[in-house]
């Protein structure tokens, strides 16, 4: 497993998390962490955490993604206290974008699915695989890299005291970091 810092040596995992943790630096962070651990979500609350994973406001076609999710509240709120995956896919089959549907299951059952965009893809890729990729196009592609290959890889780091939200800003500044010009020549150069 490659962890690094800003050299071609490897480090411990609690090493590459605080270093690179450090330069997570995300808009709206409180619309997250004041909601993801609750217990019940309220209609309100599922917009401020979709608000924080898009960035800011939401286009009119991702408003109405949304206004379809949360008219299944309910099922959300079972899920939360009850989780079975054979049910969230059934119900949230109508959702096209891989990427939301992953995001709706981790903020449905964080403690199993952690998030998944494309920088954390990059890190996995490189960490795991010692591959320059980026994520797949095909949300079938997408999909099955994450229940296959992220979610094993992401629990497998989780040891040692390091947290689940530590761990994702750690990877996510991570793959950031590979898509600069000097995380590109950090790549050449290994």
């Amino acid at each position: 497993m490659k962890l690094q810092i800003l050299s071609h040596n490897t480090v411990n995992l609690k090493e590459f998390v605080s270093f690179w943790s450090q330069f997570y630096n995300y808009a709206y962070e409180e619309l997250y962490t004041t909601r993801i651990d609750k217990k019940q979500f309220s209609g309100e609350d599922l917009i401020e955490l979709f608000k924080w994973k898009n960035g800011g406001n939401l286009s009119a076609k991702k408003n109405n993604v949304l206004e379809s999710i949360i008219k299944k509240l309910d099922i959300i709120n079972v899920q939360k206290a009850d989780f079975c995956k054979d049910t969230f896919l059934a119900e949230f089959k109508f959702m096209k974008g891989i990427i939301w549907k992953i995001y709706l299951l981790h903020i449905i059952a964080p403690r199993e699915y952690p998030i998944f965009d494309q920088h954390v893809c990059r890190a996995f890729y490189y960490i795991d695989r010692d591959q320059k990729e980026e994520v797949p196009f095909k949300n079938s592609e997408k999909e099955k890299l994450y229940f296959d290959e992220y979610v094993p890889f992401f629990s497998k780091l989780l040891k040692d005291g390091i947290s689940r939200k530590k761990l994702d800003e750690a990877l996510w500044a991570f793959g950031k970091f590979l898509k600069t010009p000097i995380g590109k020549q950090y790549l050449t150069n290994k």
